[in-house]
């Protein structure tokens, strides 16, 4: 594995060389890494979670952070409600369900008001994502250069299947990726890293520590948090102003690894155009 520093350095550095500056025109549309059931966290009225997600055409704009994204029709996308009584209910994702871009194009968040979970009878909620999910830009008003229909069926289609086949056979970046957005969706605040915040996190959320290389994604995931410990505990020894958040760090961390994703999904679709 590539060390937390050297992977965040490589991240800029691809991303000022190879990639297309953020415009006016309909940005990427973007999949969306399947996951079981992830918690929403509320905060004031709106409650959210944070997904991994990918890109899925290389020669349109990244987003910038808070585009606003929907989801097909017919996007297995579930909303997991919790009684009191120790229950759950399943149900379709409703229509006031929010999508915007986090990180370019590696995390999106889904956020819904908390009104609506206690409506219906919840004392709180999960999203569960399926598979081939895709999100799309919303329109934008006199746009040049908008989605056309061909375009939303040839990448939410065969290039959306190729990116989940690609997934499949070759997944160790994205199962990273998805245990570590499984611990930055419990941290609240961005603060810097105290010694063992990585090992507590990590038996709160995903359980023992993988002493060994049996699950690869596990073992390199529990890796890249202990390092990003450290990366932030060595900066916060510089002063406040030059310390790292542990979360920023994870979130940074992420990145890459869709990255890395993304980058594979585009050598597929272009050897394949």
């Amino acid at each position: 594995m590539k060390s937390i520093l050297h992977g965040l350095t490589l991240t800029l550095i691809v991303a000022m060389i190879v990639w297309p500056r953020h415009s006016s025109a309909a940005p990427q549309i973007l999949g969306v890494i399947s996951t079981s059931p992830v918690p929403l966290k509320c905060s004031g009225k709106q409650c959210q979670a944070v997904f991994s997600s990918f890109c899925l055409q290389q020669h349109r704009d990244i987003p910038k952070p808070g585009t606003r994204y929907n989801l097909l029709p017919s996007a297995e996308v579930f909303l997991i409600i919790a009684h009191k009584n120790g229950k759950y209910t399943e149900m379709e994702i409703p229509h006031n369900l929010s999508i915007k871009s986090v990180q370019n194009f590696t995390s999106v968040s889904m956020s819904l008001p908390k009104q609506f979970i206690t409506s219906q009878g919840g004392v709180s909620a999960a999203i569960r994502i399926g598979r081939l999910v895709s999100v799309i830009p919303e329109n934008i008003a006199g746009d040049p250069n908008a989605l056309s229909k061909s375009e939303l069926k040839k990448y939410t289609g065969p290039i959306r299947k190729l990116a989940e086949k690609i997934k499949n056979y070759d997944s160790l970046d994205v199962a990273i990726a998805v245990h570590i957005n499984r611990i930055i969706n419990q941290i609240v605040s961005d603060r810097p890293a105290e010694a063992g915040d990585s090992d507590r996190l990590w038996r709160k959320i995903i359980g023992d520590t993988p002493m060994d290389g049996s699950n690869l994604s596990l073992y390199f995931a529990a890796k890249e948090i202990a390092g990003c410990e450290a990366t932030s505990r060595n900066s916060a020894s510089f002063g406040a102003e030059n310390a790292l958040g542990l979360k920023s760090c994870l979130q940074s961390t992420r990145e890459e690894h869709m990255n890395e994703f993304s980058r594979k999904v585009w050598l597929e679709t272009n050897r394949g155009s």
